[in-house]
């Protein structure tokens, strides 16, 4: 390389590289950095309209509408039907139902997604499975009919 070293290429490279679905274990030993606020496990069933604030995984099964003011991980095991709105996603399980997400959406290998997407930034790996159409977010736009929205929890008087 002409301006910089093969060192620092690499190291570029790695910093910009994905998150690997194994990043988001539930064990703490495995899961690196991330720290999950809510976090849903595979034996859960939920029914219902979720609105979440912080990070949070999902391993388990939900139904209904599902709005989170963070960042959305969906592991493996995790089954989702129901329109999603989230910051910034990882999708590494089954979604039906549209996504929306203010930053970045990823799908690993691993994914299935039916349903539409608007996010600002997409990641879509070979081997994940995705059935709709996507376009860009726009800030100064209305957000799609069907989004769930974020409640803010009511404070104590």
């Amino acid at each position: 390389m002409l301006f910089g070293s093969r060192d620092d290429e690499e190291e570029r490279i790695q910093q910009e590289k994905p998150v690997s679905p194994k990043a988001y274990s539930n064990d703490p030993a495995t899961r690196g950095n991330v720290a999950y606020d809510v976090l849903i496990g595979k034996n859960t069933v939920i029914n219902g309209n979720i609105s979440v604030q912080g990070c949070t995984r999902i391993d388990g099964y939900i139904e209904g509408t599902l709005a989170v003011d963070n960042t959305l991980h969906v592991g493996e095991a995790g089954v989702i039907k129901a329109p999603i709105y989230a910051q910034n996603a990882v999708i590494a399980g089954t979604v039906f139902g549209n996504i929306v997400c203010k930053g970045r959406l990823q799908l690993t290998d691993t994914a299935k997604v039916t349903g539409n997407l608007k996010c600002s930034s997409l990641i879509i790996p070979d081997g994940a499975y995705f059935r709709g159409t996507s376009s860009g977010f726009d800030e100064s736009a209305e957000l799609p009919e069907g989004t769930p929205q974020v409640v803010e929890q009511p404070s104590e008087e």
